[in-house]
């Protein structure tokens, strides 16, 4: 825990403009979510992925290294910010374990400038 950067009679004012920015900063983020979290919890995607989950049940990375692992998630191969008209297009998804997506997500993070 980092020590306080002010004497007590500052602090108290330091903690309120930081529970403010920390606020201002939650709303924001919820606001951006807010598109996809509504699609990732609507029926056409519930549907969708339940098909091309019974239809690609293996991690096509692992797939691809010769091993066999369950798939855990079903990725969009462009983000669904970048391309929301590949929403439900099986062309632009791929089934996954969640060590491969978390590799793969690292991996389009730096290509995009995110890391």
């Amino acid at each position: 825990m980092r020590g306080k950067a002010h004497c007590p009679k500052h602090q108290e004012v330091a903690d309120q403009k930081r529970a403010e920015h920390l606020k201002r900063v939650h709303i924001e983020y919820n606001r951006r979510r807010d598109a996809s979290d509504k699609f990732y919890k609507s029926t056409a995607w519930q549907a969708c992925r339940a098909r091309f989950k019974r239809a690609h049940p293996l991690c096509e990375e692992c797939e691809k290294q010769g091993r066999v692992v369950e798939m855990e998630i079903v990725d969009h191969r462009v983000p669904l910010k970048e391309a929301p008209h590949l929403a439900l297009d099986w062309s632009n998804l791929r089934s996954l374990c969640r060590a491969c997506h978390n590799r793969v997500g690292r991996r389009v993070g730096l290509t995009q400038g995110g890391g």
